[in-house]
């Protein structure tokens, strides 16, 4: 899970210096289909199991109730990655 989220900054952050429409354009190429494997592994990660930590367990249950507030950025084209902060484009 944390090596999924590290990808997906790591390809948010290749865009950082590029004009406004190519970073969307390059968003929804590289980024959505990390960030939909990732809400992909949550949903269906089994927090169930004896062995799974109560951490993971809480990141796991966090992660599912964010993913409609994420959805909705993405679909005004707007990224909370780099900056933390809402950034149109």
């Amino acid at each position: 899970m944390i090596l999924m989220i590290r990808d997906i900054y790591h390809e948010e952050n290749l865009l950082r210096d590029l004009p406004a429409r190519e970073r969307q354009i390059r968003r929804w190429q590289n980024v959505r289909p990390r960030i939909l494997a990732f809400f992909r592994f949550a949903d269906e990660f089994d927090v169930n199991v004896p062995d799974v930590s109560n951490k993971m367990k809480d990141a796991i249950m966090y992660t599912r109730n964010q993913k409609n507030i994420c959805a909705g950025f993405w679909r005004m084209g707007i990224s909370l990655l780099t900056t933390g902060m809402p950034s149109a484009g």
